[in-house]
């Protein structure tokens, strides 16, 4: 499975590996943004990370030839409705 990460998050991650020259102890992964019209994966496989763009979903998906968790608007509206709630701007 794809996982999809929040934007902020993922350059976090993006920078870690960035930093360690593209090498890392961590397990294989995928993980994935939405930044613009893109969608941006970092992709951790045997001690190396890629990163690679594509235009939609589905090529994201076929490139990988896995599925990706990710309901496009549905993390976004359950972070702005937990931002809210938090800041007491929601009933």
């Amino acid at each position: 499975m794809i996982k999809f990460l929040e934007y902020r998050k993922w350059i976090q991650i993006f920078n870690k590996y960035a930093y360690s020259n593209w090498k890392t102890n961590d397990h294989d992964k995928i993980l994935f943004t939405v930044e613009e019209d893109a969608y941006i994966s970092l992709d951790v496989y045997n001690g190396e990370v890629y990163v690679e763009q594509f235009e939609t979903i589905d090529d994201l998906e076929q490139f990988y030839e896995l599925k990706v968790d990710y309901v496009p608007g549905l993390q976004m509206d359950l972070f702005k409705m937990i931002w809210s709630k938090e800041r007491g701007f929601v009933e």
